[in-house]
């Protein structure tokens, strides 16, 4: 997940460390956090499609999901 976010240029803001919801996937090292701010909606739907074709699923969380108790602020969350 990591490689596939550099070749896209994007920057990795969180895999195991940091806080995170109760039972996120973080902290089994089955997901990361994409920084989306100053990336452009094209670079962004670019990278989104390719880690779906690769099989993982990807959260657009620029906006703080409903509910969701830790957020660190506008990213994609991707997940395997």
């Amino acid at each position: 997940m990591v490689r596939l976010a550099k070749k896209h240029g994007l920057h990795v803001t969180s895999t195991t460390g940091g806080r995170h919801n109760r039972n996120s996937l973080h902290g089994r090292g089955r997901a990361i956090d994409v920084r989306t701010r100053g990336v452009s909606n094209t670079r962004l739907n670019a990278f989104m499609r390719e880690a779906r074709a690769q099989g993982y699923r990807v959260a657009d969380e620029r906006v703080r999901p409903r509910g969701q108790a830790v957020w660190s602020g506008p990213h994609l969350h991707i997940s395997k």
